[in-house]
């Protein structure tokens, strides 16, 4: 079980990352926690733009833009349905992008998740013109878009960290085995 849950954490397991979002929005939706949609379709359409959005998480490793592009689409399309899954696939875009996208990708997407937040707000100030709502604008974009980001950051520094440390310890254990070589030799 404590496997389980740290391959969940990590985040780093395609599988069990998209079998997690699958029960998570069926459980939300099974109990009637959505959102007011923004468009009149049947209601049982959030499923197949979830399954969408599901097959682009496992396909991230081979095709990571492709994949995050239909991540974030089937976000926005789970949104508009009214389905709180939409928080779910927007979150996996960005923690992809910072999890295994290059530096000029994630440069990139900052700079875009800075520019969505600050629409949000201006949107939020012209709809109501109160400073609270676009505090929670501010708030509530800053909270899905730069928290996976931070995670993903986390992770990968781990991963990094980790690696330098064996490339240590294997340069440490060649190092002691080619000085006993040498001790040998010697005598």
């Amino acid at each position: 079980m404590t496997t389980l849950l740290r391959r969940l954490g990590s985040g780093q397991e395609e599988p069990e990352t998209a079998g997690m979002y699958l029960f998570l929005a069926a459980v939300l939706h099974a109990f009637g926690v959505v959102n007011p949609p923004l468009v009149e379709l049947p209601g049982w359409l959030w499923f197949p733009v979830l399954l969408l959005g599901l097959g682009a998480v496992l396909l991230r490793r081979r095709w990571l833009l492709p994949a995050v592009l239909a991540m974030a689409s089937a976000g926005l399309g789970l949104l508009a349905l009214g389905s709180v899954a939409g928080y779910f696939m927007a979150f996996e875009a960005v923690f992809s992008v910072f999890l295994l996208g290059g530096t000029r990708l994630r440069r990139m997407s900052f700079a875009v998740m800075c520019l969505v937040s600050l629409v949000a707000a201006v949107l939020a100030w012209e709809t109501t013109q109160a400073e609270q709502q676009v505090v929670l604008s501010l708030f509530l974009t800053g909270f899905i878009l730069f928290t996976p980001m931070l995670w993903a950051q986390n992770v990968r520094t781990a991963q990094e960290l980790a690696a330098s440390q064996a490339g240590r310890s294997a340069a440490l254990a060649a190092a002691a085995e080619e000085r006993a070589d040498r001790l040998t030799a010697e005598h």
